[in-house]
C-alpha cells in the first residue's frame, strides 16, 4: 500500500504579512493618548454607557481622571491614599441628574476598576466634543414652477366664482 505524502507547505513570503485587527494596530497610540488625560484604562470609556445608563451616556462623557500626587513614603499608608477626581463633561440641564447619580457612578467607576480609585467627581458642563452644535435646519419649502401655480391660481377663481352662484 502507498504511503501518502502530505504536501509541505508553501513558504512564508516576505512580501506578505500576517493579518492584525485595527483593535492591535490602534491600541499603542490610543493608550499613549489616553494615558495623557489619566485615562489609560480604556475600559471606563468602552464601558460608559452601562456606568451611567443609557440616557446620561448620550449626553456625557469621560474627559479626565487627575490623579493625586504622590504621598511621602512616611504617608503611603492606605489610609492616607486619597482617590482620584473623576472629570465628566456633560451637555446642559442634564448636569444636574448627574451630580444627583455622582455616588452611584463613583460606586460603579471603582467597581469596574477593582479598587476605591475614583474619590470625587467634577462636572464641566459643556458641549461634548466631536457633536454637531447647530439645530437642526427645517426644509425649505419648494418653489412652485409658474405654470402649476397658474393653474392653481384658475381652479381657485373657479372655485370662488362657483361658490358666488349658490
Amino acid at each position: 500500500m502507498p504511503t501518502q505524502q502530505k504536501p509541505k507547505p508553501l513558504p512564508a513570503s516576505p512580501f506578505v504579512s500576517p493579518a492584525r485587527t485595527f483593535a492591535d494596530i490602534a491600541s499603542p497610540s490610543l493608550a499613549r493618548l489616553l494615558g495623557k488625560r489619566g485615562l489609560a484604562n480604556m475600559e471606563i470609556l468602552r464601558h460608559w454607557p452601562e456606568i451611567v445608563g443609557a440616557e446620561l451616556g448620550q449626553v456625557c462623557a469621560p474627559e479626565k481622571i487627575v490623579w493625586p500626587r504622590a504621598a511621602a513614603p512616611a504617608e503611603a499608608e492606605p489610609e492616607a491614599r486619597r482617590g482620584a477626581v473623576l472629570h465628566i463633561r456633560v451637555e446642559g440641564p442634564q448636569a444636574v441628574e448627574l451630580q444627583h447619580r455622582s455616588d452611584e457612578i463613583i460606586a460603579r467607576v471603582n467597581r469596574l476598576f477593582g479598587f476605591a480609585a475614583v474619590e470625587k467627581i467634577r462636572i464641566i458642563q459643556a458641549p461634548l466634543a466631536g457633536r454637531d452644535q447647530r439645530p437642526a435646519r427645517r426644509p425649505q419649502p419648494a418653489a412652485e414652477p409658474a405654470a402649476e401655480s397658474e393653474s392653481l391660481d384658475a381652479a381657485l377663481a373657479r372655485l370662488a366664482h362657483g361658490i358666488k352662484d349658490r
